[in-house]
């Protein structure tokens, strides 16, 4: 898809005569194994797909998802877009699937967030009726050969690797590095941050690799004001904050329900549905904690442990926690949005840095199904 390009997502749909499959198939109060595969999400059978082991940044996953409170969405890498879509009384939901082969086939998924309102609205513009999803890729330089090495051939275009999705299922492809970058430079991160984004790129050369690192209002801007960063100064803006400095709805209930994934110290990625993605430490150093998935709200938090101790502390309510097995032995839990009631948990299995399953399990969060 060239840059600044737009197309419409599939939403579906049955022909012919057979009977019409129901509207929202899955019942909410149920868990749910799903697959990522080559060919998007499959229902989960008790043994995972056949298929050899792929290095993990081209192989079938679906470790990037993310929610705007309304709908998860899931970038099933390799392959396109999966929405896990509630009722609307939030008693069952649906998958809704798009393929998408370019830019997916040639690159690899790297992050996803909800962005409302109009382009130069900012980071985390916030859920809301013009809510859609931000997605981005990047290109691993030693999954595809020396043409990857190099930056050229593949899919894709530009020098931003960016999906925009709106919410009425239009794709554009955004660059706002277009003219302030050489032609080599390739977005390869991308973070929100105290109400900007972080960008850091990369020219892949045979000898060296060179980075510039920017800071920018909104990513699906055309002609975005960029201000270059250093090094040091990027770095400082990611560092993991400490989870006592946590502050807004649902701070108390996450302290709670981190509290309650065991003992130890946690390295959590949180996240909400109104655009918040940032790390905080809870005591110790980052590289000697534990890996843990957050996601707060008003009045609710939700906190879940690579091995699979989930907690959710609501205000006013006692806090409730339940163990999630891993589908296959050695798997951890890599990733966690929410929607309503409706828990959506990544996990990948072991053997790193190559990966032979990977997918979703979906947990009831109604608290019916968590006494």
């Amino acid at each position: 898809m060239a840059a600044g390009s737009c197309a419409r997502a599939d939403r579906g749909g049955a022909a012919g005569s057979a009977p019409p499959a129901p509207a929202y198939p899955y019942a909410a109060a149920e868990r749910r194994l799903f697959y990522a595969t080559a060919g998007g999400l499959a229902e989960g059978p008790e043994r995972p797909p056949a298929g050899a082991p792929r290095r993990a940044s081209v192989a079938p996953n679906a470790s990037v998802l993310t929610s705007d409170g309304r709908t998860v969405l899931v970038a099933v890498n390799g392959w396109g877009l999966a929405r896990l879509e509630s009722s609307p009384g939030g008693e069952a939901f649906r998958v809704a699937e798009s393929p998408f082969p370019e830019p997916f086939a040639g690159l690899s998924t790297a992050g996803a967030w909800p962005l409302g309102g109009p382009p130069g609205g900012g980071a985390g513009a916030g859920a809301g009726a013009g809510t859609g999803f931000l997605v981005h890729f990047y290109r691993d330089p030693y999954a595809g050969g020396p043409e990857a090495a190099s930056g050229e051939g593949g899919a894709g275009s530009g020098s931003a690797r960016l999906l925009y999705l709106d919410r009425e299922g239009l794709l554009a492809a955004p660059d706002p590095f277009a003219l302030a970058t050489d032609r080599g430079f390739e977005l390869f991160a991308l973070y929100p941050a105290a109400g900007q984004w972080l960008a850091e790129l990369r020219e892949e050369g045979p000898e060296r690799v060179r980075f510039r690192f920017f800071a920018l209002e909104d990513p699906r801007a055309a002609g975005a004001a960029l201000r270059e960063l250093g090094r040091p100064e990027f770095e400082a803006a990611l560092r993991p904050r400490p989870i006592s400095s946590l502050r807004g709805e649902g701070a108390a209930e996450l302290r709670a329900a981190i509290a309650a994934l065991g003992p130890g110290e946690f390295l959590v990625r949180l996240r909400s549905a109104k655009g918040e993605d940032g790390w905080y430490l809870t005591g110790g150093e980052a590289w000697e904690a534990r890996p843990a998935f957050a996601w707060r709200e008003e009045g609710r938090a939700i906190a879940l442990r690579g091995e699979g101790r989930l907690a959710v502390a609501r205000a006013g309510a006692p806090l409730a926690t339940l163990s999630l097995e891993p589908p296959l032995q050695g798997a951890a839990f890599t990733a966690l949005a929410v929607a309503g009631e409706l828990g959506v948990a990544a996990w990948e299995g072991e053997g790193f840095p190559e990966l032979s399953a990977a997918g979703l399990l979906t947990v009831p969060l109604a608290r019916k199904n968590l006494q």
